[in-house]
């Protein structure tokens, strides 16, 4: 396959399927409903723990503010994970996580409606 032909999307996707860094979450807004996901980039957003006063990695953490589309409520994610990138805990203010069905759900009633069948990306 070309450079162009990979530049220009003609080939594999480059979606979350194919995505060796990234790791998904899907949140549903309290206030008004709106289910979107969440790509925490395990390079960029996770953050390192340190267990005591030594250099020794504990774990690490990720924060994520979030705002869809259809109100201006602003939900707080924070992940952590241990060493292995495991989950440990989470927690999302003004809104609540939901499941990848919930998300395609929302999805297929939303470009039913609209006809739009592209997420927006957060």
């Amino acid at each position: 396959m070309s450079f162009l032909s990979k530049l220009f999307g003609r080939g594999k996707s480059a979606g979350p399927q194919n995505d060796e860094w990234g790791m998904l979450y899907y949140v549903r807004c309290r206030k008004c409903g709106e289910v979107l996901r969440i790509r925490l980039d395990r390079r960029w957003d996770l953050q390192q723990e340190f267990e005591g006063s030594g250099d020794v990695v504990s774990g690490y953490t990720a924060t994520k503010e979030v705002m869809g589309t259809q109100c201006f409520n602003m939900m707080h994610v924070e992940i952590t994970f241990d060493t292995g990138y495991r989950e440990k805990s989470k927690e999302v203010r003004g809104g609540e996580f939901v499941t990848l069905e919930d998300y395609e759900a929302a999805m297929a009633s939303r470009s039913g409606m609209t006809g739009n069948s592209t997420p927006p990306a957060h």
